[in-house]
């Protein structure tokens, strides 16, 4: 086996090449157990879940901020290393304007047990979008819900949505930053940017799985979408995600965050970050309006 690793700072991305075709499934997920912020330390309660999943470990996830005065439920899928306690970091701002924020790690994730791939964090997802739809609080609520995916969960968020409609039919909107068409074409162009590794770029279709191209998938899904890429971003190329928004679906709008660089649109000071209420807070008052008797 030839491997070659490079993960960024941000906590998506890796440079990896594998010729054994075995451990292709793993390329794009680096998972580890470190507790990078304590969950007590927030400003708003953070409830510690294990979704049960029959046969398999249960899915351990962080629920925040789940008051009675909740906006709406966002549910996080996180970037591809590391696990839910330092990815928790990119939703919580909007828990402390009053969201419950749902996020939940993968297989091999954090205290999640298994091994991800492709196939089985799809699944994890599902567990956890049924967990949601079975607890009568949030079907009482009445409450938007929001999907909040980036990065990798760019790509596990759309393929999720489109394999569980009866969930992807109860989404408000759809946020996906700093995402990617075509697990196979990241592949490719991270392999042919390095010259170690340029010759054997085209491997990338042969060895990587394009199970459920989120291309293909985000064709299915029917809510609002906001797209959100950095036009200098140098973990997933600004080209890729804009192919991604260009096969979805209206309504939909793209966010070019000028000069921006992997996953920066929501930090701290960003007026994205403001943008972004203003349309939670938008969905929140159609909602209301729908719920009053005439």
């Amino acid at each position: 086996m030839l491997r070659i690793l490079r993960r960024l700072g941000s906590g998506f991305w890796f440079f990896a090449l594998s010729l054994n075709l075995a451990a292709c499934n793993h390329l794009f997920y680096f998972p580890d157990k470190t507790l990078y912020r304590d969950p007590t330390k927030y400003p708003f309660p953070v409830r510690i879940l294990e979704i049960k999943r029959e046969g398999r470990p249960s899915v351990s996830a962080w629920l925040m901020n789940d008051t009675p005065n909740s906006k709406g439920l966002v549910l996080h899928f996180h970037g591809n290393a590391q696990n839910l306690s330092a990815h928790a970091s990119f939703s919580s701002w909007m828990a402390e304007a009053g969201y419950t924020v749902l996020i939940f790690d993968y297989s091999g994730y954090g205290l999640t047990g298994g091994k991800p791939n492709q196939e089985g964090i799809i699944s994890d997802s599902q567990v956890v979008m049924r967990w949601i739809m079975a607890e009568d609080k949030w079907k009482n609520k009445g409450l938007p819900y929001i999907v909040f995916a980036q990065s990798l969960g760019g790509a596990v968020g759309t393929t999720a949505l489109a394999e569980t409609p009866e969930f992807a039919s109860k989404v408000d909107l759809l946020v996906v930053e700093s995402s990617f068409d075509s697990y196979q074409g990241v592949a490719f162009a991270t392999l042919k940017s390095h010259a170690i590794s340029f010759v054997f770029s085209p491997l990338a279709f042969v060895l990587v799985s394009d199970y459920q191209k989120p291309s293909e998938a985000v064709k299915k899904l029917l809510m609002p979408k906001i797209f959100v890429h950095g036009s200098s971003d140098g973990v997933v190329a600004f080209e890729s995600g804009k192919k991604l928004y260009a096969a979805a679906l209206p309504p939909k709008e793209f966010w070019e965050i000028s000069y921006g660089n992997h996953l920066e649109a929501f930090i701290p000071g960003s007026p994205y970050r403001q943008d972004l209420l203003e349309r939670l807070e938008s969905l929140k008052t159609i909602k209301d309006k729908a719920s009053r008797p005439e």
